[in-house]
């Protein structure tokens, strides 16, 4: 017997309750749409993430409890694999370091409490767009919505249901492996707790990281997938070299995982008749540092946005506001991913015109944080010495 709940006609069905799914809930819950979130898993759980979070992805979520974060960052440290290494330094709060199974959950919580249907450990099998209403066939029944919203992830069903898009092609994904490293007492020995460490050993399109995190430290490596094959053997080598380089041996290993970042910068198809996609499941993650969590939270604000505006007056411009929000400021990262990466000596050599005017920090703390960046007239004539090096 199905649930009751599919007697019902919400006014947005979001499959995934994910960040983009639960701030797109609790948005829309917000301006008094009926929504209901499908959720695959039972939060919390894990999910592969860095755990990083800049100072704008913490703006547009209106701040979080202080026992869900574990550092605080002031700096970032950019390294080559000759142990060169450029710090960039701010008074000003950079980013904070959590796990992701809290903020998600906390975020899903917080849609609950909006007054956000939400049914978890439920799986969404198939999507139907009927014209005049959609549904979303799941294990546990048919559910009935006026607009659906994709926020399933890099993997979500919905773009490949609706006939958005098939497949990611290789050149468009980001593939990273990573793993949490419990450190105890010996992380202060191993790292700086107020920075965020970034390591470019030739990758080709990417780097590797070292986040700390309490007693933990999260490190892993990325790169575009059509060239960054056995993302394992890279994360491998490269833990086993910080380690004993930096003479400390962790105290536990978490599970190493693999996941792919589908990234931003070029126009997609993300809007069809009455289904929209957010987040990973529209392709936004940053070309050049990988951040995905700020541009999951501003479009899945943006699509409750659009599901307002369309429910009262038929039309909405969803693809034009992701664009003008955050989507020229992915273009610019794209462009410059794919001239730096792949060269340990051309990353350093262009942020170092950057480490003593902070221009850079607009990436971090602002939205449209790199057109901000590149206003700066330091910034161009940077730019200017940067094009003689690559």
């Amino acid at each position: 017997m199905l649930p009751s709940t599919n007697l019902l006609m919400f006014d947005v069905i979001i499959i995934g309750g994910s960040v983009a799914g639960s701030f797109c809930a609790i948005k829309c819950a917000e301006k008094s749409l009926e929504t209901l979130v499908i959720e695959k898993d039972v939060f919390p759980r894990e999910k592969p993430c860095g755990g990083g979070l800049t100072f704008k992805a913490l703006k547009t979520i209106g701040g979080i409890p202080r026992e869900i974060v574990e550092n605080k960052v002031y700096a970032l440290k950019l390294f080559n694999s000759k142990g060169e290494s450029i710090e960039l330094r701010s008074k000003d709060l950079l980013c904070i370091s959590l796990f992701r199974s809290k903020l998600d959950s906390f975020l899903l919580n917080r849609a609950v409490d909006s007054g956000v249907k939400v049914l978890e450990g439920v799986k969404a099998l198939k999507v139907r767009d009927y014209g005049e209403h959609v549904e979303c066939i799941t294990s546990k029944g048919v559910f009935k919505g006026k607009i659906l919203v994709g926020a399933g992830g890099a993997y979500d069903l919905t773009p490949r249901e609706t006939g958005l898009r098939e497949k990611w092609s290789k050149k468009e994904v980001i593939v990273c492996a990573t793993a949490n490293f419990k450190l105890g007492s010996k992380i202060k020995e191993f790292c700086d707790l107020d920075a965020f460490e970034f390591h470019f050993p030739g990758f080709p399109i990417g780097y590797a990281w070292i986040f700390p995190k309490g007693e933990w430290v999260s490190i892993g490596v990325g790169g575009l997938a059509s060239s960054f094959k056995k993302p394992l053997r890279f994360l491998r080598a490269f833990t086993k070299r910080v380690f004993r380089e930096r003479r400390v041996n962790p105290l536990e290993k978490g599970k190493e995982r693999i996941h792919i970042l589908p990234v931003g910068g070029v126009k997609r198809r993300i809007v069809k008749n009455r289904v929209l996609l957010v987040g990973d499941s529209a392709g936004f993650a940053d070309p050049l540092s990988g951040e995905g969590i700020y541009y999951a939270l501003k479009s899945g604000e943006l699509a409750a946005k659009s599901c307002f505006k369309a429910l009262r007056s038929g039309r909405h411009e969803y693809e034009r506001e992701c664009w003008e929000a955050f989507g020229l400021d992915l273009k610019i990262a794209r462009k410059i991913a794919l001239k730096f990466y792949g060269s340990e000596d051309r990353v350093l050599k262009a942020i170092k015109p950057f480490t003593r005017i902070p221009v850079w920090k607009p990436v971090i703390r602002d939205e449209r944080g790199y057109r901000k960046m590149m206003s700066y007239k330091i910034a161009r004539a940077a730019a200017k010495t940067i094009k003689k090096i690559i």
